[in-house]
């Protein structure tokens, strides 16, 4: 899906409707029809704009991936520390458990409901993580290079160990309904990289 075709207005409104449904019951339970009845739109306007509702699922993943990198990277860059800097997807994250009504992870929920691993849906799940994982390995050298006593962190460890806490605390937030999770792996990770 090319980003010219996004810009258009009934694009976006489809794109919109599609996102809450997505986020609120989930990719399956969502069909064609609830998304042109919440859009607003006909049947054969849909189709004009997206081939199916996978190509549509696409453009969903390809549009938050763009967003919720913009967001990790500007807050990253807000943060005067570099400890602040490699812990903020966890601030993030915070922020998403809490609005999102902890419904968790809209890339491993997407995930959980494709059973061929080939599909153009879960390629982009994967942009995603490769996308949040290069995300983490830049905060990781940034803070091994900002002090003598993170030198000897080793980032490949430190990023798969990352992710791991992240994605765990992902699930054990949705599960549980609280942020707990979260605080405790942003702990736990803080304490990791300061005993090297």
């Amino acid at each position: 899906m090319s980003p010219a075709v996004l810009k258009n207005d009934t694009s976006m409104r489809i794109l919109k409707a599609a996102a809450e449904l997505f986020d609120q019951q989930g990719y399956n339970a969502s069909s064609v029809n609830d998304i042109i009845d919440k859009a607003g739109i006909s049947k054969p306007t849909f189709y004009t704009h997206f081939r199916s509702k996978e190509e549509l699922c696409v453009a969903y993943l390809q549009n938050n991936r763009k967003n919720d990198m913009e967001d990790f990277r500007v807050l990253a860059e807000s943060m005067d520390e570099p400890m602040k800097r490699f812990l903020s997807p966890f601030d993030a994250l915070l922020e998403r458990m809490k609005s999102s009504n902890y419904r968790g992870c809209r890339y491993f929920n997407m995930l959980s409901e494709v059973v061929d691993n080939t599909t153009s849906i879960a390629q982009e799940v994967r942009h995603f993580n490769d996308r949040f994982r290069a995300h983490l390995r830049d905060l990781t050298l940034d803070l091994k290079e900002s002090d003598a006593r993170y030198a000897n962190i080793d980032p490949d460890r430190i990023v798969t160990l990352y992710a791991l806490l992240f994605g765990g605390a992902i699930m054990a937030s949705q599960e549980f309904e609280s942020v707990a999770p979260v605080l405790m792996a942003r702990k736990e990770l803080r304490i990791l990289v300061q005993q090297g």
